[in-house]
């Protein structure tokens, strides 16, 4: 059976969503550094991969 996350869970992670997006934006407006699509992206799936190894055992 599979294991159902609370409603809780996914207001925490939404929000955490939304601050890292703010934080991104401020970092936008106060620096000229700028990363490809490739750089983000590959850091994402490979930190989604690790909490999701970490959250299967």
């Amino acid at each position: 059976m599979p294991h159902i996350r609370p409603v809780s869970d996914f207001i925490l992670f939404e929000s955490e969503i939304y601050f890292k997006l703010k934080e991104a934006e401020l970092e936008a407006k106060t620096t000229t550094k700028r990363f490809s699509h490739d750089e983000v992206f590959s850091d994402l799936r490979s930190r989604l991969a690790d909490k999701v190894d970490a959250n299967n055992v």
